[in-house]
């Protein structure tokens, strides 16, 4: 039996079809708001794409950016814009301090600064000293134990002249000692400095690069100045506080210039 179409039905298909067609013409939009490129008003596709390839948020099909970048802020290698991946680590193996997993940094060197050996990135372990036993300025451990003699030798030559009220004497052994003292503390730190300046230019140079805490810097420059010899007939001679109080500032300075000699090894 054969269907038929009836006169209204065709005639409102084909006025659908024809108010389709005005409409596309006239507003370049199809009944689904898409025009003859596939986009609507906003330029996006029906899945949701501009013509570039992306989203409203931003991001291409992959879920990258116009950088390159995920949602997340990283790029199809692994890295943010910071060129740290997901753990924190640079394509090099390196967090934003420089260490890598294992804690260690391009050296070899822990976060105390040394390495396994115990070298720092320059060569030196915690005392100052390379592989071969020198300091920056060329010095071993021999000198400073010799230098660090002298300051005792100095030190008990002192005491006895404390006991016996020699003053004078043990007021200019204590600053001879102070003087070694003190350069072997900046000769371990620099290998250029001239080291004979006076005793007070070179507690000067400790202080300026902090070798020593304040406190003691100020207890150097007293100990110092208790030992200036007598210019005047006048000047007041030395007590045996002065000179005690000096005596233990050098016996403290010591304690300084021991960790640089071989007797600790």
């Amino acid at each position: 039996m054969k269907k038929y179409v009836t006169p209204v039905v065709a005639v409102a298909g084909v006025l659908i079809t024809a108010t389709s067609i005005v409409i596309k013409k006239k507003f370049g939009y199809d009944k689904d708001g898409y025009n003859s490129s596939g986009f609507d008003k906003n330029g996006y596709d029906r899945e949701g794409y501009d013509e570039n390839g992306y989203n409203q948020s931003g991001f291409d099909k992959n879920g990258y950016d116009k950088e390159g970048y995920d949602e997340r802020g990283y790029n199809q290698s692994g890295f943010d814009k910071n060129g740290y991946d997901r753990e924190g680590y640079d394509e090099s193996g390196y967090d934003q301090s420089g260490f890598d997993k294992n804690g260690l940094d391009e050296y070899g060197c822990d976060k105390t600064g040394y390495d396994k050996n115990g070298y720092n990135k320059y060569g030196f372990d915690k005392y100052g000293f390379d592989k071969a036993g020198y300091d920056q300025r060329g010095n071993g451990r021999d000198y400073y134990t010799c230098e660090y003699d002298k300051i005792l030798s100095f030190m008990k030559k002192a005491k006895n002249q404390m006991k016996q009220g020699e003053f004078g004497y043990a007021s200019h052994d204590i600053r001879i000692g102070l003087e070694i003292g003190v350069k072997c503390v900046i000769a371990h730190s620099n290998r250029d400095y001239d080291l004979e300046q006076t005793l007070d230019k070179n507690i000067s140079y400790c202080k300026y690069h902090e070798l020593f805490d304040e406190d003691f810097i100020e207890q150097l420059y007293d100990a110092k100045n208790h030992c200036n010899p007598l210019q005047h007939d006048n000047d007041e001679e030395k007590t045996y506080g002065q000179l005690h109080f000096s005596y233990k500032t050098l016996e403290r300075l010591s304690e300084y210039v021991f960790p640089l000699t071989a007797i600790i090894q």
